[in-house]
């Protein structure tokens, strides 16, 4: 699971021109931008707005993913239906199971090195399921889509 600063790192990355750029376009002098990060100098994390407005730049879905996974849910991007057809249901089913089958070897790997699954392993194992159940529900709501009269 993604903590709030990882969270924004992985915004920073996905915007062009790393932090400066980012900070620049949402207005605001790289050393406040840190100071936020790093609530350093009295300064307190970004607010949700902030936040927000992070994410639609960077267009990512890392906030929306940070919250779902801290109230235990998963969210997966709704396809749309003029870019599906059956060649890209094929893909999105093979990824899913390429998904369960990471988990499925951290689950093994973690019992074959010494008979017990520690903390940090069932980390690995946890946010490899959140991703494979991630994977699988966008295969499913595109199958459903592709082959519905009703959506």
């Amino acid at each position: 699971m993604l903590d709030k600063k990882e969270m924004v790192k992985q915004m920073i990355a996905a915007f062009p021109g790393g932090k400066s750029a980012l900070a620049g376009a949402m207005g605001i002098d790289v050393g406040s931008f840190n100071n936020s990060l790093y609530e350093k100098n009295g300064t307190k994390f970004f607010d949700f707005d902030e936040l927000e407005a992070m994410q639609d730049l960077t267009k990512t879905a890392y906030v929306a993913d940070y919250f779902a996974q801290r109230a235990g849910f998963v969210i997966s991007k709704i396809p749309k239906t003029e870019v599906l057809d059956n060649v890209e249901l094929y893909n999105l089913s093979l990824s899913a199971d390429v998904k369960r089958g990471e988990t499925d070897r951290l689950m093994y790997e973690s019992i074959a090195n010494d008979g017990v699954i520690d903390k940090r392993e069932a980390k690995s194992i946890r946010d490899g399921l959140y991703v494979e159940f991630a994977a699988r529900d966008a295969e499913v709501r595109a199958t459903i889509r592709v082959n519905s009269r009703d959506e």
